[in-house]
């Protein structure tokens, strides 16, 4: 699993530690999966808020991305996003 913990995160930038991020980096060079910019923007159309956590996994053979996003009510939701081709996975509210 690669998993890139991203407190106070912005949709502008992110501080990712250096292993995780070169991973991705030749995961996405190598075109399996997209770029974090775009699945950030497929996130961001299921709820606008603040990433506070972000982690690529492969399950069962597929990369996908799991992101914790608090939006401006305070509520909690969990976003899962294939990485290959940017499809939601999951959309839930977090208890």
């Amino acid at each position: 699993m690669i998993t890139v913990a991203l407190l106070a995160f912005s949709w502008q930038g992110a501080a990712w530690a250096d292993d995780d991020h070169n991973k991705a980096l030749q995961l996405r060079e190598m075109g399996k999966i997209m770029a974090l910019e775009e699945i950030l923007k497929h996130a961001k159309k299921e709820v606008n808020g603040r990433i506070l956590e972000l982690e690529l996994e492969r399950e069962d053979g597929v990369y996908l991305y799991e992101i914790l996003i608090l939006d401006a009510k305070g509520q909690l939701w969990e976003i899962e996003i294939d990485a290959t081709s940017g499809k939601i996975l999951k959309r839930e509210l977090e208890d």
